[in-house]
């Protein structure tokens, strides 16, 4: 198993803070990456009912959520929502990601003495999958917590984020290695888009154009980073425990915008984006 080290500017002593108790919600028509207006336009939406939600992702132009209830889908932009067939006998599904063809799900399914957690495949819509176990004794690293909160892909490389760790397949999630994380006492968030991974702890800013095999520091953080990055291209948005900080250069420079007027606390905040300039995000019992 190969294991990347970044202690030289990452230290080890990182924990990640799950939020898991979220609820998915929250749309914001801004154009964010091109600088942060003085006061941000929220528009709320509705999720599924007696379900807490742990990740939304728009998935052939419907919206999917990720719950503790199995999977719901709208093709109503979230007026109604439908429970997925496949999955609703599923304790907890974690996290859903599409890439061309190919749905992602991670969840935990319910078994006679516990559960297990799989990694799901989809290239028909949804319609029919394909599954392997996370298995500490046969594919996944025994010091990564079993429970995925993220999927994404970069060319044909996947990625699961479990906690602070950044784990890599190179054979379709057949097997996983770990890429970063693996401490306590800290705070670490990944942000990504399709060639870049950026990565925000308690004490630095880094970012990866190779899929995460090299790192460069983009600049020192004294502050907790609550909020999850994002990157696309060279902009960049990091939403820190005081300010929301952007850069449209590649991290060369950097802009602040401060919490104040958000209906919401970044530090109780999952954010995340989709190709249209679009920021969503989890709050508490909302969506905007």
């Amino acid at each position: 198993m190969f294991i990347f080290d970044l202690d030289f500017f990452l230290p080890a002593n990182f924990k990640f803070m799950t939020l898991n108790n979220l609820i998915s919600r929250l749309l914001f028509y801004a154009l964010l990456f091109a600088g942060i207006p003085a006061k941000a336009q929220w528009i709320q939406m509705q999720g599924p009912d007696g379900c807490n939600n742990l990740q939304m992702a728009k998935i052939n132009n419907d919206l999917w959520t990720c719950t503790f209830n199995g999977v719901f889908t709208s093709q109503d932009m979230g007026l109604n929502w439908e429970q997925h067939p496949v999955f609703n006998n599923f304790q907890v599904t974690n996290c859903i990601a599409q890439y061309g063809d190919t749905i992602y799900v991670c969840a935990q399914q319910l078994t006679g003495n516990g559960h297990r957690t799989r990694f799901y495949t989809s290239t028909d819509s949804g319609k029919n999958w394909t599954s392997i176990e996370l298995n500490e004794n046969l594919n996944y690293p025994t010091i990564v917590p079993n429970i995925p909160q993220r999927i994404f892909r970069i060319g044909d490389i996947l990625f699961i984020v479990a906690q602070d760790f950044l784990l890599r397949s190179i054979d379709f999630g057949a097997h996983w290695e770990t890429v970063l994380g693996g401490g306590g006492g800290g705070y670490v968030r990944y942000g990504w888009d399709d060639q870049r991974i950026l990565c925000a702890s308690q004490f630095q800013i880094a970012m990866s154009d190779n899929a995460g095999f090299d790192w460069k520091h983009l600049f020192g953080n004294n502050l907790s980073v609550f909020g999850s990055p994002q990157v696309q291209g060279d902009s960049l948005f990091i939403p820190r425990s005081d300010s929301i900080f952007t850069s449209t250069n590649g991290g060369q420079s950097w802009s602040a915008q401060t919490t104040a007027n958000l209906p919401f606390l970044v530090h109780g905040t999952y954010f995340w984006k989709d190709g249209n300039a679009v920021l969503y995000a989890i709050y508490d019992f909302n969506i905007y």
